[in-house]
């Protein structure tokens, strides 16, 4: 494996299909630009057994699979392949909007409908993107000062105090940085981040409600707001959700 790749599988019985997603996956990435097309090792497959037996050679980052297949279905290759490999992304593709209630306990990254597939896909890879980009932080340790990757997916809030950002992530670890939040602000601000008082950026997505003083987030954090502000901190999230959605 070329661990310079990202290692996609495709399988679908249908051959007609089976070219299709792949070609509505290619215009996808070229579209969003995230991802060159020579940074992708892809693999098809038309049968669920070939993609199995095959899969012990490759460390899938995503599978899109069509669930009804006549050897081995999509659910159970989805379980195979989950069993071999943790942090694969499943995409179920289907031309039945309602196998998305049998798909559940297989933990999908993402429902294609056939039917609906550009759109689909876009929406799909938009979100997988998203979570995969990193930043790197030059943090304080207790031996002095280290560099650290993490996802910006992952983070709830930055925080100010003085010369220094606290980098707080959704799992409850933080990270001591010294760096401005301005500068923070302006790096991600694309990515989701909305300056919600002079000491906080906030990622929008982990925003539950916007109080007249302040903000709670996911897991029940009270952030203060800036005063007069709520009107336009709504209509920032507003605008994050409009763009990143």
């Amino acid at each position: 494996m070329d661990a310079e790749k990202l290692e996609i599988g495709i399988c679908d019985d249908s051959i007609y299909d089976l070219e299709r997603i792949q070609t509505v996956f290619y215009r996808c990435i070229e579209e969003l630009g995230y991802l060159q097309k020579e940074n992708i090792s892809l693999y098809t497959y038309s049968s669920g057994t070939a993609m199995d037996t095959d899969s012990s050679n490759r460390k899938y980052a995503m599978a899109f699979i069509d669930w009804e297949m006549p050897d081995l279905n999509g659910f159970d290759l989805a379980e195979r392949l989950s069993r071999k490999n943790p942090e694969i992304k499943l995409l179920f593709v289907s031309n039945h909007g309602d196998t998305v209630f049998d798909a559940y306990e297989y933990t999908p990254f993402w429902f294609i409908r056939k039917w609906n597939m550009e759109k689909d896909m876009k929406k799909a890879m938009s979100k997988y993107f998203e979570m995969m980009i990193t930043a790197q932080l030059h943090c304080k340790t207790v031996d002095g000062f280290g560099w650290q990757n993490i996802y910006l997916d992952k983070v709830m809030y930055a925080e100010s105090n003085g010369h220094t950002v606290m980098i707080k992530m959704y799992d409850q670890t933080f990270y001591l940085v010294c760096k401005s939040l301005q500068a923070f602000e302006k790096e991600w601000v694309k990515y989701g981040f909305v300056r919600t008082h002079k000491s906080y950026l906030v990622n929008y997505k982990y925003i539950r409600e916007i109080r007249s003083k302040t903000l709670c987030l996911l897991d029940n954090t009270e952030l203060d707001i800036s005063k007069n502000r709520r009107r336009e901190i709504m209509e920032l999230v507003k605008q994050q959700r409009r763009r990143l959605s």
